[in-house]
């Protein structure tokens, strides 16, 4: 996994999103979930499949998926050239979607990338006189 590198606000909104997917994450049923959150949308990041916990994912390879990478069996879905470059969920996601919930198996939509972004939720620690945290979410 790669830690997240990014400016200081793009971090913060990054580990809003992550934690979003954590709470949904807790409620989801078997299936195929495909989150697209994507400021990168047309550059050169990749988009991710993945299968953990008994439950698939594709995702652009932002540090959403952060939640379930422990353990979880990661490829990289090819983008192919005629695909927009500001609609990835339409032309890349939801096709790879569609395959896994036909069956096809999640090895068979690209090779496997052991490198995904990863943007940690950050842990509060006890300090003299409290606890020091970040509040990354609010609903």
């Amino acid at each position: 996994m790669r830690d997240r590198d990014a400016g200081c606000g793009q971090e913060r909104r990054q580990r809003r999103l992550v934690r979003v997917v954590v709470s949904v994450e807790q409620r989801l049923v078997a299936g195929v979930s495909v989150v697209v959150v994507d400021p990168e949308v047309g550059t050169l990041r990749r988009a991710l499949a993945a299968q953990a916990h008994g439950y698939s994912f594709v995702a652009p390879d932002n540090g959403l998926l952060s939640p379930i990478l422990d353990g979880a069996t990661v490829v990289e879905l090819a983008v192919p050239p005629e695909a927009s470059t500001t609609f990835h969920g339409r032309d890349v996601f939801a096709p790879a979607a569609a395959r896994l919930v036909m069956g096809e198996a999640l090895s068979e939509l690209g090779p496997v990338a052991a490198d995904a972004v990863c943007t940690p939720l950050p842990v509060a620690r006890q300090e003299a006189g409290g606890v020091r945290g970040e509040v990354v979410y609010i609903d």
